[in-house]
Formats: structure tokens, C-alpha cells, sequence
């Protein structure tokens, strides 16, 4: 999820890539496998945000469903970008409504990949640094394109864009979202 150009801060337990054209935009990750564990680190890290006077605003989680739950613990409502890359991420959709019913959220139905989370997330970034408006039709269509082996087009097919999915239509109706 590189921010081009920019520059990028290896903090041992997570790294930090800073724009350096465009608008200022900084975005933390945790490291997967760290030692004591990625709970510690998304804690180290969440704190660093606080101390520098930052807000999340984005939360992406692409590991392994499993640790979903945990990592959405840790999600606060001023995220208004939801990216659940994981396998199965529609089914904590609720959870993320319950704590900001205006929040953009790409998700899967099924398989989350690298394949398709890596530049589908740097074109979404750079966008953001640029100043574009992210229009979800016309990036759908964009990676459509873009995705034309069997392999691609079927996991990006599994990916459900903020104004197509059916499951938060229906959330922000029901439940006057």
C-alpha cells in the first residue's frame, strides 16, 4: 500500500509512509508476525497516532478473517474508509455501521487476495493524495478492465464496492442508518 512518492519510516512493530506531494497523508501499518504478537503491535502503533495528534481515518484489515474481531475492536467512528481484504469480511459489516453508519466499505464475499488488495489500495492512496474524487463505479469498471485472467477477474469479483452492496443498503434502511 506504498504512497508514491513518499517516503516510508521503519518503526520495528509498524512503518509509517508519509506523502510527500499532494495532500499530507501518513499511513501506519502493523507488521504481521511480530513479537509479542499483532494485538501488541496494532497497540504500539494506535498509540503513536494518538500521541502525534492524529485521527484514523482509514482501517484495513488483509490478514487472515481469524483476526478480524480483534482488529475491529480497535476501529473508532471517525474511520470513514472501511477496507476488509480479508476472507469474509461482509460478515462484520454491522459491527463496522454500528460505529459509523456514513462509512465507505469494500469488502469480499469470499477469498481476500494480495493479487487484488495491493493496487486496488495504492490506487485508492493515490487518489486520496492527489485530491481525486474516488468515484466506486468508475474504479470497479477501471479494475474490471484491468483484471482479465480467469484467476483476477473471479477474486475481484468476490470484492463489493461501497454503492453496490446489497448487505448495507439494507442495514442503512432497517436500521435508519
Amino acid at each position: 500500500m506504498m504512497i508514491k512518492p513518499g517516503t516510508k519510516k521503519d518503526l520495528g512493530n509498524y512503518i509509517v509512509f508519509n506523502s510527500r506531494t499532494g495532500n499530507n497523508m501518513k499511513v501506519y501499518m502493523n507488521k504481521p508476525k511480530t513479537v509479542p504478537g499483532c494485538d501488541s503491535a496494532q497497540n504500539e502503533m494506535l498509540l503513536a497516532i494518538e500521541q502525534a495528534g492524529f485521527e484514523v481515518t482509514s482501517f484495513i484489515h488483509r490478514g487472515h478473517s481469524y483476526h478480524l474481531s480483534q482488529s475491529l475492536k480497535k476501529m473508532t467512528a471517525s474511520s470513514q474508509f472501511v477496507f476488509l481484504g480479508s476472507c469474509g469480511g461482509y460478515n462484520q459489516v454491522l459491527k463496522i455501521f454500528q460505529l459509523n453508519p456514513d462509512v465507505n466499505i469494500i469488502t469480499t464475499r469470499s477469498v481476500g487476495s494480495k493479487i487484488i488488495n495491493d493496487p486496488l489500495l495504492i490506487k485508492i492512496n493515490n487518489d486520496l493524495v492527489y485530491n481525486k474524487d474516488i468515484v466506486w463505479d468508475d474504479l470497479w469498471k477501471e479494475f474490471n478492465a484491468k483484471f482479465q485472467s480467469k484467476s483476477t477477474k473471479d477474486l475481484f469479483g468476490a470484492y463489493i464496492p461501497p454503492n453496490n452492496y446489497i448487505g448495507i443498503k439494507f442495514i442503512r434502511k432497517v436500521f435508519n442508518y
